[in-house]
């Protein structure tokens, strides 16, 4: 009797079950998997009427078909939602990217709100908080959903979001809002030209290695190949090829290789007609040859006339920007625990990191070391004359075609490479490259626009500058050669005097400081300025100082005078180093570079630690001779080591491992940043700033970056230097 009246519940159930489904799905839709919820928010929310239908027929559809929840449901649960650490500035609430995704007709969408943190702090700050709306939903509709979350969430999900709703009444701007929302744009223009160029290099690359692997085929000398020649080179080893013509790695700028030729030579003879070999097209077609440029990228042979130190300089200067950039880099895109990023800033250890901008004050020497020293060579053979037109064009085609085919990347594919919480907020500005690409061709990019943030490949500034110091280096060069070392003292030490006053009065005039706290604040926290609504110190500083030539020419001018040395004086023996006048003279040199080098790197930490301000004065002197005096330290160490003062440094610096990595350096300065938008940007979580996890990240994106710039220099950079010398050539 028990059982049946058991059955009989169980069917009465069933029934009921039956019924109320039947009822909710006679309109097509499903049984909501949440709590029945009727839309009064309709009426409520300032939603546009697409979105809002979408809404509501997404409470009757069914979410991830692993879970038994609705649409709605998903939605509402990939929202962010308000963590630990709010004090500590954890204010980046992405939500679910990845759930959201893999909803149907959704997407995901970052607001930022500027918040008012007075109620638990005294400071000000932005968050920004990820949702999941509905296709039909626009940008306008984001801030808005937020708040209607209180008539929208089900009445057993609205304890998730009771802290938001809390946080949002209390401490958000209602008129402080933007959103940016994934999209999926369709090729235009831009991107389809860019796909057929890169299409075109590709086709170059095969025809090209073909072409040049079948002019390269020996072939036994027979009577029948009377018009072959014996003892002809086989390539491998192009005399067009090797140390006393080819001169790969522009003398005047250090991320360029400065190390010509490669091979050996061959007898064997060559199974191609030589009129065919020597014809434009052939010769053309072999500039994109694949074993000619791998061959070329991985000789690890100094040549004669060279300084082999330079390599290793260079190398590990490139190191240390990747470096900085790396640690610095989540503090743009965004991090979890921003404010013990900032205490971090009084460890000792981490000065290294903050004065990692002084590696570029390094490749400002060796570019005005190496521009003296070929230029002068060239003036010397030529009898006291520079063809200045050939001089500037030759500069511009040698970096220029790697330059822009990396900008034309940047402002056309990148887009596309990735989708994350931040990615489309992040990349919003690409369209500043389609904007202002010009500036950048004419390497102006540093004075327009005027801010770096607003500029197209904001870290080419340095380029602009090289470029700029390029322009002004024939006359030193050539008052240097036609007065001597008095002549080239003079118009140094004039240029030299008026960067020096120039700084300082921009420092003063500007009232630049030099807080420990706060420094660096805007580039660690950059809404603050948005909130503040005025120039921040490290803006002013950038838009001032830090990429205006007329402050920055002082370690270019170092480097000119070593270059004039290492030209002008022979080389010392290392035997040399034993007699004790040398021997006193090099100690003294090396422990006062030492000195040089290491004030401007650790003279602030004592600010740091202590969060104090610098002085007025010492903020001046600072800024004005810290740069300075690092460029003197460096330049000592490579006229050490070419005078044969180096010793073990030299030696280390001068190994031949280091020269692929150094013919790398150019193309792995323009790519890295690119390499490390797509590391931390492909996050779906912000960063959570360790040292254990930056270095996990840094040594990621090193090898990422000298991977990409690897393919960059062999499809890229070198054919075209190898076109440009044709073009020079003929």
């Amino acid at each position: 009797m028990l059982l049946r009246l058991m059955l009989l519940c169980l069917l009465a159930i069933h029934s009921a079950s039956c019924y109320f489904h039947n009822m909710y799905s006679r309109d097509g839709r499903n049984w909501p998997y949440g709590q029945p919820m009727e839309p009064t928010f309709v009426s409520q929310s300032s939603l546009n009427s697409a979105c809002v239908s979408a809404l509501h027929d997404a409470m009757y559809l069914p979410g991830l078909s692993h879970h038994n929840y609705s649409k709605l449901d998903v939605m509402l649960d990939s929202v962010g939602k308000p963590g630990s650490g709010l004090l500590s500035k954890n204010l980046l609430w992405y939500g679910s990217y990845q759930q959201c995704a893999e909803l149907d007709n959704t997407k995901y969408c970052l607001n930022t709100m500027r918040v008012n943190l007075t109620a638990l702090s005294s400071e000000y700050s932005v968050v920004r908080i990820g949702l999941c709306l509905p296709s039909e939903c626009d940008e306008s509709d984001a801030i808005n959903f937020l708040w209607s979350l209180e008539s929208i969430v089900p009445e057993t999900w609205k304890p998730e979001y009771t802290a938001l709703q809390i946080y949002m009444n209390l401490f958000v701007d209602k008129n402080s809002t933007s959103t940016v929302c994934e999209a999926n744009p369709p090729l235009s223009d831009g991107p389809i030209t860019t796909i057929v160029i890169c299409s075109c290099i590709v086709v170059l690359l095969l025809v090209g290695s073909i072409t040049d692997w079948y002019v390269s085929q020996p072939q036994p000398i027979t009577s029948s190949a009377g018009w072959m020649k014996a003892n002809r080179p086989v390539f491998g080893t192009d005399t067009r090829r090797t140390a006393n013509t080819v001169n790969y790695g522009d003398e005047s700028d250090p991320l360029l290789n400065p190390t010509p030729g490669i091979g050996h030579l061959s007898t064997q003879v060559l199974a191609f007609p030589e009129k065919y070999r020597d014809a434009w097209y052939v010769r053309t077609l072999r500039c994109f040859s694949l074993q000619r440029n791998l061959q070329f990228v991985l000789e690890t042979k100094h040549n004669t006339g060279t300084v082999p130190c330079l390599h290793g300089i260079r190398v590990f200067s490139m190191g240390w920007v990747i470096l900085g950039h790396t640690y610095l880099w989540p503090l743009f895109v965004g991090c979890s625990n921003p404010r013990e990023m900032s205490h971090m800033t009084s460890q000792f250890s981490f000065q290294l990191i903050l004065n990692s901008t002084f590696a570029v004050d390094s490749f400002f020497v060796l570019s005005g070391m190496l521009v003296m020293f070929w230029t002068l060579r060239r003036v010397d053979s030529e009898g006291g004359t520079l063809p200045l037109v050939k001089f500037y064009v030759h500069r511009f085609l040698r970096i220029t075609p790697a330059y822009m085919f990396v900008l034309m990347l940047w402002a056309n594919v990148v887009q596309y490479w990735g989708h994350a919480p931040a990615w489309e907020s992040t990349m919003a500005d690409h369209h500043i490259c389609r904007q202002y690409w010009w500036t950048n061709l004419l390497y102006i990019n540093n004075f327009f626009p005027q801010h770096l943030k607003g500029s197209c490949l904001g870290w080419t500034w340095y380029l602009a500058l090289d470029m700029q110091f390029y322009i002004i280096s024939p006359l030193v060069i050539l008052i240097a050669y036609r007065y001597g070392s008095v002549g080239l003292s003079i118009i140094v030490g004039i240029l030299l005097s008026a960067s020096l006053t120039a700084t300082a009065l921009i420092v003063h005039f500007s009232n630049l400081s030099i807080n420990g706290a706060s420094f660096l604040v805007n580039d660690i926290f950059p809404e603050e300025s948005l909130i503040h609504g005025d120039e921040h110190e490290s803006t002013a500083y950038q838009s001032s100082v830090f990429d205006k030539p007329y402050c920055r020419i002082s370690s270019y001018l170092v480097g000119l005078v070593v270059g004039y040395l290492v030209r002008r004086l022979p080389s010392v023996s290392t035997t040399s180093f034993a007699k004790a006048p040398a021997r006193w003279f090099a100690l003294l040199g090396w422990a006062v570079a030492i000195f040089l080098c290491l004030c401007p790197i650790y003279g602030l930490y004592a600010t740091y630690h202590a969060e104090d301000e610098l002085s007025h004065l010492a903020t001046i002197v600072y800024y004005t001779f810290s740069r300075l005096a690092w460029s003197l330290g460096v330049g000592w160490v490579v006229l050490a080591c070419f005078a044969g003062y180096g010793g073990y440094i030299n030696s280390f610096f001068s190994h031949g491992l280091w020269l692929p990595l150094s013919r790398l350096t150019f193309s792995t300065y323009l790519i890295h940043p690119i390499i490390l938008y797509l590391l931390f940007l492909g996050l779906e979580m912000p960063v959570y700033y360790t040292n254990v996890s930056m270095i996990a990240y840094y040594l990621a994106s090193l090898v990422a970056s000298y991977a990409a710039a690897f393919i960059l220099l062999v499809t890229v950079e070198v054919p075209f230097v190898e076109l440009e010398k044709l073009l020079v050539r003929h």
